[in-house]
């Protein structure tokens, strides 16, 4: 009786942790299953449920072989969320598992009647970079008004990244490949109000997953298949438009994926180029700063580039202008001067992309000693003969072909100046007259001498 009883209540404990387990498993499934792969699951981390909206995230990625910090490009994207038809058949499975149909998209549901948002990447701001490239995310939100819906349920979107190929490369960005996609699918996850206060009809947003097909795109448009679009379970949730890897992912053992090859994600590349003055010679005046001046061709209109002398921490934001074009220090002012030993950088400079001209610098100094120095230009251990290998007082000295400076590394132009000593001859110089002078002199009196004899004897 008593091993009735006990074996009674083993079955009783088992039954009600059995119980227990399985109404644990969905809510643990629910927040730890399909974060990689799409399976219905709301995605936290670009819905707010405070404002209802979701927040839309875009990524570019950033180039410089020395790591420097560098100016945006000017570019402007603009994002059109838009409903999308879906088929009756189409459904969401959770991780539960459970199944729903998704509805097709309804208009009238956002906040203000705002379908579109902006993100803005501008020259004015900085941006962090490096020689395997640096990301930078910039977001935007979108905002829903629950009560606009018809009736609880999964709603479909599209959000379409409206910008046409010439506008990317005209900034300066790479252009695209084939397999970026500019088109997001956008879940809206509505059910009736659990508020205590809800009235009737009350609806409210409590999810909203973001993701993307694997499906490549055209590389005429960039435009999926429009209507009903077909979605799967093979498809990436995401916050928005980043690139489809992370170097740094799995600490650093993520090898088969880098920024350079993903042609998913807009990049950027900046280029530099490192100016060096040396003097030599006995006379060269080692600490005279000599004036720099130089020019940039074939960049992009409206960019911003950097140039900052030595080590110091004093960066010049430079505008280029229409065609491509800069120049700095152009009157040879003490803004920008070298002597002997130091250098300045320029660096940040973006290349025209357009049309596939290399960009380049031409970088000429003054002489603003009164003596005339010889001058020679290296690049690189290429010579480029200046405009005059002899730099007299207040001439200048100009590289005749420009430097390209559009390289995995930092170019290196070099100036170096000339000055020898003298042979000490000036003693000479000064004493030869009056030498000539004398020996002028005793010549006549040795001709009058002699002509005396002549007479005297002939006497």
């Amino acid at each position: 009786m008593k091993k009735t009883k006990f074996m009674t209540r083993v079955i009783a404990v088992v039954f009600a942790l059995a119980i227990l387990f399985a109404m644990s498993v969905p809510a643990l499934a629910a927040n730890t299953a399909g974060e990689n792969t799409y399976k219905g699951n709301a995605n936290t981390s670009v819905f707010d449920t405070t404002n209802n909206t979701i927040t839309l995230s875009k990524s570019v990625v950033f180039f410089n072989a020395d790591n420097k910090t560098v100016y945006e490009p000017n570019i402007t994207y603009t994002y059109t969320v838009s409903p999308v038809t879906v088929a009756d058949s189409t459904t969401i499975t959770d991780a539960t598992p459970q199944t729903v149909h998704v509805k097709s998209g309804v208009t009238g549901v956002f906040t203000n009647n705002t379908d579109t948002a902006t993100i803005v990447f501008s020259s004015a701001n900085q941006a962090a970079a490096s020689s395997t490239g640096t990301e930078k995310e910039k977001t935007t939100t979108i905002g829903f008004v629950p009560n606009n819906f018809p009736a609880a349920g999964v709603y479909r979107y599209k959000i379409s990244e409206s910008i046409n190929l010439t506008a990317v490369t005209d900034a300066g960005l790479t252009a695209r490949g084939n397999d970026y996609s500019a088109d997001r699918y956008l879940d809206v996850y509505i059910r009736n109000s659990t508020a205590a206060n809800a009235q009737p009809g009350d609806k409210e947003m409590y999810g909203a997953v973001i993701f993307k097909t694997t499906k490549p795109t055209t590389a005429q448009n960039n435009e999926q298949t429009s209507g009903q679009d077909s979605i799967t379970t093979d498809t990436e949730k995401t916050t928005g438009f980043e690139p489809g890897g992370d170097p740094s992912a799995q600490g650093g053992t993520q090898t088969d994926y880098s920024y350079e090859n993903d042609g998913t994600v807009d990049r950027y590349t900046t280029y530099n180029v490192t100016v060096t003055k040396t003097v030599n010679g006995s006379l060269g005046d080692k600490t005279h700063q000599f004036p720099f001046s130089f020019s940039i061709a074939n960049s992009i209109a409206g960019a911003q580039y950097s140039y900052v002398k030595g080590t110091g921490t004093a960066v010049n934001p430079n505008p280029v202008a229409s065609g491509g074009t800069s120049a700095v220090n152009t009157d040879y002012s003490a803004a920008l001067t070298l002597a002997d030993g130091e250098s300045f950088t320029v660096y940040g400079v973006p290349s025209n992309q357009t049309t596939g001209s290399e960009v380049a610098i031409t970088v000429s100094e003054k002489n603003t000693t009164p003596d005339t120095y010889t001058v020679a230009i290296v690049e690189s251990s290429n010579i480029l003969t200046p405009t005059d290998a002899t730099l007299a007082a207040n001439a200048t000295a100009t590289q005749k072909a420009a430097t390209v400076i559009k390289a995995s590394a930092t170019k290196s132009i070099d100036f170096t100046n000339r000055l020898d000593e003298l042979s000490p001859t000036g003693l000479a110089f000064r004493v030869a007259p009056y030498v000539l002078m004398l020996a002028a002199g005793v010549s006549l009196i040795v001709l009058f001498a002699k002509r005396r004899r002549e007479v005297t004897d002939m006497i």
